[in-house]
């Protein structure tokens, strides 16, 4: 082999060569690799400056249908229904009464709230009913002393039911962290609830490890409780143009479908009671005193 040959040959082993390492650099640095985890995706959520990390789930072009109405609640008695949430369901806070029909709604969502803080906003509800409860009871039984008369007998206390309502409507999975025990919190609720005719349990958008074990809580317990209804938001939200850039918070469309969904779970509204007779205050005993006037004529002038 001449000289020219040679160097032909060397040049030829070296561009494999060089070819071979630029491979095996493009391989290894295109992946991350399980030490070196990539950062997710990350999302501004609206009307803050914090960043949500953002679901990695397929969205779908359709929404799964609705489920099939609760059934009426059977008996007669208070149309009154409770709604808790977080900033989620906030978001449909003016769309959901319109679809509970016949429905007495009480809505009660604030952003950030944690799960570990909604059993204490229920209590606080009963507790600031049952303290106006007293105040007016105070100033009936003040009328009737004032008239003299004795005062009615007292209504028996009104239970957490009568407060909040036959059917409580529960969301709030958002900003639930894993390991948290989500479910002990949804039996803490279950007993203080116990006697609702319905307690819809809201599942969350997947956006974290939390709202996985959250929604499998959730449905765990409809197994348990005979009274809980899934509404499983989490299967609507991956729907395209129902959230936002961050797969959590609601754009209308999304919206009016959780309104729908709500009002689905939730039922028809029961037929009411008449209304209880109201207790007019009497009016106090007033002691009225006639006094005389004596006017005296002025003395003739002599003259």
């Amino acid at each position: 082999m001449n000289a020219r040959t040679l160097l032909a040959a060397a040049a030829l082993a070296g561009a494999l060569l060089a070819g071979s390492c630029a491979s095996t650099e493009t391989a290894t640095t295109s992946a991350p690799t399980s030490e070196t985890p990539a950062p997710p995706d990350t999302a501004r959520v609206p009307g803050s400056g914090a960043t949500t990390p953002v679901s990695s789930a397929t969205t779908t072009s359709l929404p799964p249908p609705l489920p099939a109405p609760s059934p009426a609640i059977g008996s007669p008695g208070s149309n009154k229904l409770f709604v808790l949430g977080d900033s989620v369901i906030l978001g449909a806070k003016t769309q959901i009464p319109k679809e509970l029909l016949g429905w007495d709604v009480t809505f009660d969502a604030k952003e950030s709230r944690f799960v570990n803080n909604g059993l204490d906003v229920l209590k606080a509800h009963k507790l600031d009913y049952d303290r106006l409860r007293g105040l007016a009871r105070s100033e009936l039984e003040q009328a009737y002393k004032d008239a003299g008369k004795p005062a009615p007998k007292d209504d028996p206390p009104a239970s957490v039911i009568d407060v909040l309502g036959r059917v409580i409507v529960i969301n709030l999975c958002t900003n639930y962290q894993a390991g948290g025990g989500f479910a002990k919190y949804i039996d803490g609720f279950m007993d203080y609830l116990k006697g609702a005719d319905r307690v819809v349990w809201m599942t969350c958008a997947e956006w974290s490890p939390g709202q996985v074990e959250s929604n499998a809580a959730i449905k765990d317990a409809a197994a348990r409780y005979p009274n809980i209804v899934v509404a499983d938001w989490a299967a609507f939200s991956p729907t395209p143009g129902y959230t936002y850039e961050d797969n959590i918070h609601l754009r209308e469309p999304g919206q009016i479908e959780m309104a729908k969904l709500v009002a689905a779970t939730a039922g028809p509204a029961p037929t009411p009671l008449p209304p209880a007779p109201t207790t007019t205050k009497p009016k106090p005993t007033s002691t009225t005193t006639t006094s005389t006037t004596t006017t005296t004529a002025p003395p003739p002038e002599e003259g």
